[in-house]
């Protein structure tokens, strides 16, 4: 869903009427290009992964804040200390840290299956054999590495890969 609200999607309609003001405009080009850097770190410099970068983070993003809002009012008395101290048995991490866990778990395939499976992916140009590890990397350390919370959760130190100095935040 997030993708609706990329330049090519929502800056100018079917009539290419421009929908976004220049500032608007030069905002989003100028974080954005943020991503760009990121991508660039695990692949060639590519518009679509970087499109792609961008929707995965603000759904990461949307995803996290709506988890923590269901962990305040899972209990009738909206006790977030207890809940955020909740864990499953016989794993040493936290409810918040498991969610993290679960996001990168569903990026998860044996190496020789890292073929760019979604039908967008195979048409990035910059692909070649030796890049077919770094994808499935860029989709869950692309966006977690640009979560506080995350960083934060995981005790990543500040300039560290996964919590960079600067994060990337289009919305």
């Amino acid at each position: 869903m997030a993708m609706a609200f990329d330049d090519p999607h929502w800056s100018v309609d079917l009539l290419e009427r421009d929908h976004w003001d220049g500032l608007t405009a030069w905002r989003y080009h100028d974080r954005s290009e943020c991503f760009s850097r990121q991508v660039e770190e695990y692949l060639h410099a590519n518009a679509s992964a970087t499109r792609q970068l961008i929707a995965d983070s603000a759904a990461l993003n949307v995803a996290f804040r709506a988890y923590l809002t269901w962990l305040g009012f899972k209990e009738p008395n909206n006790d977030f200390n207890l809940l955020s101290k909740e864990t499953l048995p016989g794993l040493n991490y936290s409810n918040t840290a498991l969610f993290f866990v679960a996001y990168a778990q569903q990026h998860c395939s044996r190496e020789e299956s890292h073929r760019w499976s979604s039908s967008w992916a195979k048409e990035l140009p910059s692909y070649s054999a030796q890049q077919n590890h770094t994808w499935p990397r860029l989709q869950v350390n692309g966006p977690l590495r640009n979560l506080e919370d995350f960083a934060k959760e995981f005790h990543c130190p500040i300039g560290s890969a996964m919590n960079p100095a600067t994060k990337c935040n289009i919305y």
